[in-house]
């Protein structure tokens, strides 16, 4: 299964390079404000295909980090709560185990 993931990269890295060195000459115009008094930015495509990918990506990388801190938090706290409630029965065991025996002690 790794094997498949490395040639997926691989050819996600060469499709990306191609697309670079094809394009690295075109130049698109931005108009951040519609009007004529705005500034025109010229960039050269690669930059905003890159650009709007992480503009893109960033929320959700956020967000699967957020979710899995959360999540990580709930778990640890789970755990604690599991081990104190085993602690407590273990003790709770030995306790009942001495008090038969000594009731089987007096009975004998």
């Amino acid at each position: 299964m790794g094997f498949l993931k490395i040639i997926f990269w691989v050819v996600i890295l060469i499709v990306l390079i191609s697309f670079t060195l094809m394009n690295i000459k075109t130049e698109v115009g931005i108009n951040v404000f519609p009007t004529s008094v705005g500034p025109d930015y010229n960039v050269r495509l690669p930059t905003l295909v890159f650009v709007s990918f992480l503009m893109g990506l960033l929320p959700y990388f956020l967000l699967h980090h957020a979710t899995r801190w959360s999540l990580n938090r709930k778990l640890k706290k789970t755990t604690r709560e599991l081990e104190d409630q085993k602690q407590a029965a273990a003790a709770r065991t030995q306790a009942e185990l001495a008090a038969h025996k000594d009731q089987f002690r007096e009975s004998s």
